[in-house]
């Protein structure tokens, strides 16, 4: 029996940013599979496009939470990022 995803708001951020980019680049699941490939496990691509959080990710959140602090996710172009 396959392991249930375990879903947090954060992730399903994540996984809903991921597809608006796929679909405003025009990448499809096999394309973008293709683009990671020898870089990150497929399978675990497929999660995180799933919203799937992974005990790493919950694990950040929860200690950013007791701080009071927020991670979010914002494009590479964004004005705010400084290189």
């Amino acid at each position: 029996m396959a392991e249930p995803l375990i879903v947090t708001p954060l992730s399903q951020s994540i996984a809903n940013e991921i597809a608006r980019q796929m679909r405003e680049q025009h990448i499809g699941a096999m394309k973008l599979e293709r683009m990671l490939d020898g870089k990150v496990n497929m399978y675990t691509v497929r999660r995180i496009r799933k919203g799937s959080s992974g005990c790493i990710l919950r694990s950040y959140e929860q200690l950013l939470d007791e701080l009071g602090l927020k991670l979010c996710t914002v494009p590479k172009h964004h004005p705010d990022i400084i290189d």
